[in-house]
């Protein structure tokens, strides 16, 4: 008989009658990997993304860990017993946009996280290290609760970035719009609105005018 662990990152560890483990995931074993990749609750903000970072026809994934670190992750030779190698790591970040900012053809990584007492958005360039801007917003009672959404509102060619916080003293939505170039508000102030029901309204985006308006409002 042996003792079995499903270890927090994902991995089964099988431990030998000396309790020592036979199969711990290291530079000479191989571990076997039962999850560890999260989509969060009810699939909010943590569902993995896939797009080609580097630019060589291959794709990456973006998937958040059991311990809340964003992963960049090379699929090729994955398999269930073998996991996909960790391109980069980025700790506490787990809402992750990928979105072609500027029209360059590279994609960007956009992250949503609640860091030091309140939420920032952060974007980063596709090799997961290099950070292009960030930006707090809310504040100690408001937490992002979605995704940012990338639309170009301010015609100018490069995307601006929606974000979507809930705060949790009122229970309002508070909605928010970035200059995607460098992260400035481009609204006077957010948007606020009381959410009703049982559910966080979502926020998305309709172009109602003949002109580039772009609109948000969010569910109920």
């Amino acid at each position: 008989m042996r003792v079995t662990m499903a270890r927090s990152d994902g991995y089964l560890i099988v431990f030998d009658r000396f309790f020592l483990p036979v199969n711990d995931p290291s530079d000479v074993q191989v571990g076997l990997r039962i999850g560890g990749y999260y989509s969060g609750s009810a699939g909010w903000g943590y569902v993995p993304v896939a797009g080609d970072l580097e630019g060589d026809g291959d794709i990456e994934v973006l998937a958040r860990d059991s311990r809340g670190t964003l992963l960049g992750l090379d699929p090729r030779g994955a398999s269930l017993v073998v996991p996909p190698a960790v391109l980069w790591e980025r700790p506490k970040e787990p809402r992750a946009t990928l979105v072609d900012l500027d029209g360059d053809g590279d994609l960007e990584i956009v992250t949503g996280l609640y860091k030091y007492g309140g939420s920032i958005v952060k974007v980063v360039a596709a090799d997961g290290a290099t950070v292009l801007w960030q930006r707090p917003v809310g504040d100690l009672n408001q937490t992002l609760t979605f995704d940012t959404i990338a639309a170009d509102v301010s015609g100018d060619g490069v995307k601006d970035l929606l974000y979507h916080l809930i705060d949790r003293g009122t229970g309002n939505a508070v909605i928010g719009m970035l200059d995607g170039a460098g992260g400035g508000d481009l609204w006077p102030a957010p948007y606020v609105i009381r959410v009703a029901g049982s559910g966080y309204g979502g926020s998305s985006f309709w172009d109602v005018t003949p002109f580039p308006e772009l609109f948000s409002a969010p569910g109920r």
